[in-house]
């Protein structure tokens, strides 16, 4: 897309639609297959509150009950609208979770017929372009998340074929493709708080096209239009926090203000918007950094066509909004991850790799070239590795902060800065010499790498247990209550949230309430949870339990231990 490239007529296209459409869906059913293997056989939430929140929302869309999830941030709908049949299909948690996998799996496969169209655009040859853009859409930044519930298993469909349709509508102008562009870009912003920058980028570009040239009509009604589309999904968010945030969710903007007002706040955002950038670079084998260099040269090169500079600010401007803001609204949580997180720019991983690819496979990219992506990677590394100083070793590192590129660094419990640039650019040398050997043996690197670093991790996150499944709970046919204390939110002791979420999720016959403990259940409740203190005997855990109520131990989770209380005097078996 940021490349010059040479004329396209279209025969590329005409020729892989010559055989008719089978070659293409084979191809497409083959990524749905290699994308569930990561999951294959998992059907509980790893991430929380993440998951839960998406599900939870989902199942409320779908018609079933849903949870107050008052103080935690807010889970836009429309990743959970995908979601909401497969509560149609079944009410069993579990079974939900794997129709929510495949339905991922099914999303993310259109991710190669976008990158093949990327390719094209940038002219590769459609024989080379058909075979990398299948394997270069598997990157582990484009995969590991469709083994979860979460928005970011869509959110790369989304950008990338917004990217391609305005891509389409600077160079033609014509109306088709403006509001082809503008229903993702409006899309977006109920899918998540990413999908603003999305949606801003657009505009920008909207307003740019009706203030000049033939195509000023054309923007204007796309603006119209996109304008419509925003109300409309404004309003949806707001009907969805309305219902499920009731108290109102995490307020990210005051944390936001400070640091985009304050030096050290300032300083703060830019160097972990840098780690961003960093980690996308490394988890694309560098191939991302060479995406990233062309992408700027492209732009500030005088001689790049017009399109294709338009193309590559469209590019850097989401890249910049997304990295700047998603940073400066994190709170201080005492995490490295806060500073190098490749998640939120993973819906752009693709498109970076798809250029630097590019820019390989047309023998535009010199040794220069590379070796400038390799010393790009180790000056964002080694920045890092400087401002952080000693909290590289005193903050929390997450496996779950740095799944691909944890094993370039050879651990999951501290993050290597150099050591990870050092692997990831002779990776890059790798795929770069490899090109001698022609395509395929590139094509053959790059999928071993890629289905090799998505099978670590997911092997990784397999070892984390469900240790609060629906059969922990007595089956009756009342409500679900938890202490409310228990389930007070706080983003940096996360604990009583994990609780919360991970029952509000598996309680599916009812929505979890919460309750004092010292006032006694609320009306038709014939389950409630409480906390379990350290010294406390577990049938002393509740002393203003109503007469006949029993306790059943159910151990930790995490380091909050809790206690199952129940009223035998329920009908059992609605919960079966």
């Amino acid at each position: 897309m940021t490349i010059t490239a040479e004329p396209d007529t279209g025969t590329g296209a005409r020729r892989a639609w010559a055989a008719g459409p089978w070659p293409l869906v084979a191809a497409c059913a083959l990524q749905v297959a290699v994308r569930l293997l990561p999951s294959w056989g998992r059907d509980f939430p790893l991430i929380h509150p993440d998951e839960p929140g998406y599900l939870l929302a989902a199942r409320w869309l779908a018609g079933g009950p849903g949870t107050d999830f008052t103080g935690m941030p807010f889970y836009q709908g429309g990743y959970p609208l995908l979601l909401a049949p497969a509560y149609w299909v079944t009410d069993d948690p579990g079974r939900v979770y794997s129709i929510v996998l495949v339905v991922n799996a099914l999303v993310g496969a259109l991710l190669f017929p976008l990158a093949r169209a990327v390719l094209l655009r940038c002219g590769v040859r459609p024989g080379p372009a058909s075979v990398i853009s299948w394997v270069a859409a598997l990157l582990p930044a484009t995969t590991l998340y469709g083994g979860l519930a979460m928005s970011d298993a869509v959110l790369p469909v989304i950008v990338l074929g917004w990217l391609l349709a305005a891509d389409r509508f600077v160079r033609c102008g014509t109306l088709g493709p403006a509001l082809l562009a503008s229903a993702p870009a409006a899309y977006s912003v109920t899918v998540h708080a990413r999908g603003t920058i999305v949606l801003l980028v657009h505009a920008v570009l909207l307003a740019a096209m009706a203030a000049r040239g033939p195509a000023r009509r054309v923007a204007l009604i796309a603006g119209a239009a996109t304008g419509a589309a925003c109300g409309a999904a404004l309003a949806f968010n707001a009907w969805v926090s309305g219902a499920l945030y009731p108290g109102g969710s995490f307020d990210l903007g005051s944390t936001m203000q400070d640091r985009l007002t304050s030096p050290s706040g300032l300083l703060r955002t830019v160097t972990a918007a840098s780690g961003q950038l960093w980690a996308m670079s490394t988890g694309t084998w560098g191939l991302g950094a060479v995406g990233l260099i062309v992408a700027v040269a492209v732009l500030f090169r005088r001689s790049s066509p017009q399109p294709d500079r338009i193309a590559a600010a469209l590019l850097l401007a989401t890249t910049a909004g997304i990295t700047l803001a998603s940073t400066a609204a994190l709170p201080d949580e005492h995490r490295v991850g806060n500073f190098a997180y490749g998640r939120y720019i993973a819906c752009l991983s693709l498109v970076y790799a798809l250029v630097g690819l590019a820019a390989l496979l047309r023998r535009a990219a010199s040794a220069r070239l590379v070796a400038g992506a390799i010393g790009l990677m180790f000056a964002l590394g080694g920045w890092l590795l400087l401002y952080l100083g000693e909290r590289i070793d005193t903050y929390a590192v997450s496996f779950y902060d740095f799944p691909e590129i944890g094993p370039l660094g050879g651990s999951y419990l501290e993050l290597r800065p150099l050591v990870i640039s050092a692997s990831a650019g002779a990776l890059l040398l790798v795929l770069y010499g490899l090109l001698r050997w022609g395509t395929p043996k590139l094509a053959a690197a790059l999928l071993v790498l890629n289905v090799s670093l998505t099978l670590v991790p997911s092997s990784v996150w397999r070892f984390v247990e469900e240790t609060m499944p629906p059969s922990a709970l007595p089956r009756t046919t009342g409500g679900v209550a938890i202490e409310r204390h228990a389930a007070e939110l706080d983003l940096v002791e996360p604990e009583p949230q994990l609780v919360y979420s991970r029952l509000a999720n598996a309680v599916w016959w009812t929505g979890l309430q919460q309750f004092d403990p010292a006032q006694g259940p609320p009306p038709g409740v014939c389950t409630v949870i409480v906390s379990w203190p350290a010294g406390v005997q577990a049938a002393e855990t509740w002393p203003q339990r109503p007469p006949g109520w029993r306790y059943q131990r159910s151990g930790a989770l995490g380091a909050l231990w809790w206690v199952v209380w129940y009223d035998p005097a329920c009908p059992s078996g609605a919960a079966q």
